[in-house]
């Protein structure tokens, strides 16, 4: 397997997970913006400021968690809880930590890595931890569980809230 394959065969899984990691932030907005306003509003809140980069996914993220876990809120989304209770930990480890190093990182395609790929079937990102001290290289693996189980907490984690939405439009408060 040649190099330009190697560097295809992480474009798609790269692209994958970031995709993924996309609908997940864009049905966290639909559920942030439905929870706060309705009708035009909504679409407002969406188009104005939770689509944009004014807030990132992590304040989505903590938002989110302070609205399903509000005193007031106990009963609505007890089952949502029930039924998922480790989403912010999920969120915050798998869909945002996750999404930044398979989108930010730097690919290891040094010379030698093609080769230990074909042996191990891991990829390899390349993380630069630079202090005003300590310069720092660290590698981050990822086999083929690793990577299932990435995709599969992500898919986890929007389908969970694609469900609170749909029961958020049958009922809403």
């Amino acid at each position: 397997m040649g190099n330009k394959h190697l560097h295809l065969i992480v474009s798609d899984i790269r692209g994958a997970i970031i995709q993924n990691c996309i609908i997940v932030e864009r049905v966290l907005d639909e559920f942030l913006s439905g929870y706060f306003c309705k009708g035009d509003l909504k679409e407002e809140l969406m188009t104005f400021l939770l689509c944009t980069e004014r807030i990132n996914f992590r304040g989505k993220a903590d938002i989110f968690k302070l609205i399903i876990d509000k005193k007031e809120n106990k009963e609505r989304f007890a089952k949502f809880k029930k039924e998922n209770p480790n989403i912010h930990k999920d969120i915050n480890d798998y869909v945002i930590e996750e999404r930044n190093i398979f989108a930010h990182y730097l690919f290891d395609s040094t010379d030698g890595y093609n080769e230990r790929y074909q042996n191990e079937k891991k990829i390899r990102f390349i993380k630069f931890k630079v202090s005003k001290d300590n310069p720092d290289i660290q590698y981050l693996e990822y086999d083929n569980d690793r990577i299932l189980q990435i995709q599969n907490t992500i898919r986890r984690c929007g389908e969970a809230i694609i469900g609170l939405n749909e029961d958020i439009a049958k009922n809403p408060v």
